[in-house]
């Protein structure tokens, strides 16, 4: 039995998540970015040193959702 070829799998995942950079930075550097499933403007909210761990990107509706991991260092 053959070893599974995941090399096409590997290449999209890889594409994605550079895609999902690139748009994560534009966001962050406030240019508009829409959804690209309904089309509405993506918003930030990042985490804060008072208790939010975890940021998000999303638009109005839902459909795009991104959790954001952060480490914020306390004084």
């Amino acid at each position: 039995m053959s070893e599974p070829n995941f090399t096409e799998l590997n290449q999209r995942t890889c594409l994605s998540f550079k895609q999902q950079q690139r748009m994560i930075k534009a966001l962050l550097a406030g240019k508009t970015i829409l959804c690209e499933h309904c089309g509405k403007a993506l918003s930030a909210k990042l985490p804060s040193a008072k208790g939010d761990v975890v940021g998000t990107i999303r638009c109005a509706k839902g459909c795009t959702d991104i959790e954001l991991e952060a480490d914020i260092a306390s004084n």
